[in-house]
Parts: C-alpha cells; structure tokens; sequence
C-alpha cells in the first residue's frame, strides 16, 4: 500500500437514514466514536453483539457490521474483517434506501483486498464503489474513492491511469462543500508518491509532510493513523538517501503503531520490516538483518490462519 487509505470517515460514519429510521441505539454510536479515537479493540467488544440483536434495523445493522469490520482490518484480523464487510453488504444490498451505506462498505471491502495484496480485486471493487457514488452524486464518495484508485493504478506503476484519477478527484473535491481533512492527508500521501514515481523527490517529500501534519492535527500524535504518516514519510528519506532523518522518524512512526496497536500488529511488523531494511541501507546490518528475520517470520506466522492466499502489501514502504 502506497498510503493506508484508512477512510476514516467513510468507514466511521453513519450517514443520515432515510426519514423511517430511528436513531442509531448508543452503543453504535459509541463504537462510531472509539473508531475514531483508534481504540478498535474496543469496538470489536462492543459491537458483536449488536449486530444480532433484534432491536435494530436491518440499516443500522449493516452500518454497525461496516463499523466492526473497518477495526478488525485495523486490528490485522482479516478473515473477520472480511467476513463482515460481506455481511454489511448482503444486508445493505438489499434496498435502494441504504445505497449510500453499500457505497461506503464497498469503498471498505476494497482497502480489505488491498491491505491483503490483492489488487486487482480491491480495483474492481472500488470501480464498483465510484460508480456508485457517482450515481448517487456523492461528490465527497466520488473525490475519495477516485484517490483510492489513483493509489491502485500507481501501486501498478500505471501512472497515465493515476493521473487520470487524480485529476477526477480534485474536480469532485472542488464540488464539495468541505471535504474532512482525511481526505486531503490521503490525497497528499497519494499524490507524494505519484511525485516520487515521477522523478520529483522533493515534491514528494513535501507531501508526506503535508500528510503527517494533517493526521497529527486531525487524529492527534498518539493515533496509529498519525504514525503510519511517520513510516510513510520515513520511508521516503530512505529512498531519498536521507538515512539519519529517515530512522529518526521511523522510530517515531514504530513507537506510536506499537502504543497504539501493539507489536503483534500486521502493520507494526511492515514498520519494522521498513526500519531493518533502512537500517541495513545505512550500514547497520547485523541489527538490520536481524530484524528483518525476525519481523518477516512473525508476519508469515501471524497470517498463516488469515487466509489461503492472503499476505500483507509493503509496497508503501518500499
């Protein structure tokens, strides 16, 4: 993954329901607000058992099963994260009222296939995802999902594809009466990369600056999406040559994903496979290999169980 396209938003939010629907009960709006204090464990406790409960609706029950399965992502259990994305669109599928809701768990369901590797499907998906959004004319929808397949198309080196895409999600922004500030971080990491691919090393630099600044401002320093920003813009300098700067903040980036998530996380263990390999690059390579070997044979052993084909993407930080 070239940036980790959490949507936090999206995956979050609990759009209007049509005017039938009673109010969300508390315990999904509580789940909506510990997601977005990053504290998912909590929410995978919470929410299991509301989603069979009876006192619900079958809309509420659709965005609380799109909820639970966004922190099971987040959580590295993806086989759960999958299964209840299927859930949430079997249900939301099933009526023309909850298409907004379908929308945004299709937008989920495809950062799934790409945290998982598997890109092809995570495109399709999102393709899926923006046609709808644009049947809906949903201009927020349509601007983040067109910088989720920019991300894809550049992940595939088709950066003709990625610009087209790019330029698709400023217009749609543009339309919108204010786009929430994980928009831009994405759009910035994103197009940081588009930057890097294309030979503008101190363009790209920039925007993973931008990025990280955003997400320290909108989710704070403590946030696992904050140090994600720290990894994505450490791993540029690494590129870039700037060791020193580059494992400086890598350290920060580890610290915050180990607080935040914890050591035994998938996207603890791609930090630490980025930091021994930049490690290694700046000349310390018996602690780099070290590391190395130690992070990639607890990833292996932490996904046998998820899936049959199932590994996680690197490539943002590679």
């Amino acid at each position: 993954m070239r940036y980790l396209g959490l949507l936090l938003l999206a995956a979050g939010a609990l759009p209007t329901a049509v005017l039938s629907e009673p109010s969300p009960p508390q315990s999904l709006q509580e789940a909506y607000s510990l997601q977005q204090q990053g504290q998912y464990d909590k929410v995978i406790e919470i929410l299991p058992s509301l989603v069979e409960s009876s006192h619900i609706t079958p809309l509420q029950r659709g965005q609380a099963f799109t909820v639970l399965a966004f922190a099971f992502e987040m959580e590295g259990i993806y086989n759960k994260a999958s299964d209840s994305y299927e859930q949430a669109l079997r249900i939301l599928e099933k009526d023309d009222a909850y298409a907004s809701d379908y929308a945004i768990a299709l937008e989920n369901f495809a950062n799934l296939y790409k945290d998982v590797g598997q890109r092809e499907s995570a495109l399709n998906i999102q393709k899926k995802a923006l046609a709808l959004f644009q049947k809906l004319n949903d201009v927020d929808g349509m601007a983040r999902s067109s910088v989720s397949l920019e991300n894809l198309e550049i992940q595939r080196k088709k950066l003709r594809e990625g610009a087209k895409y790019l330029s698709m999600s400023r217009i749609f922004a543009a339309q919108s009466p204010g786009m929430d500030p994980d928009y831009y971080a994405d759009f910035n990491s994103t197009r940081a990369r588009f930057d890097e691919l294309s030979g503008d090393t101190n363009a790209a630099l920039s925007e993973y600056q931008k990025a990280l600044d955003t997400w320290k401002i909108k989710h704070g320093p403590e946030h696992m999406i904050t140090g994600w920003g720290y990894m994505l813009l450490g791993s540029a300098e690494d590129r870039a040559g700037q060791e020193q700067n580059a494992l400086k903040d890598m350290r920060e980036g580890m610290t915050v994903l180990r607080s935040a998530l914890g050591a035994n996380s998938p996207k603890y263990l791609l930090a630490e496979v980025a930091y021994s390999r930049a490690l290694i690059r700046a000349g310390e390579t018996e602690e780099g290999n070290a590391l190395l070997k130690q992070a990639n044979e607890e990833l292996t052993a932490l996904l046998r169980d998820q899936c049959l084909n199932c590994r996680v993407d690197i490539s943002a930080l590679d």
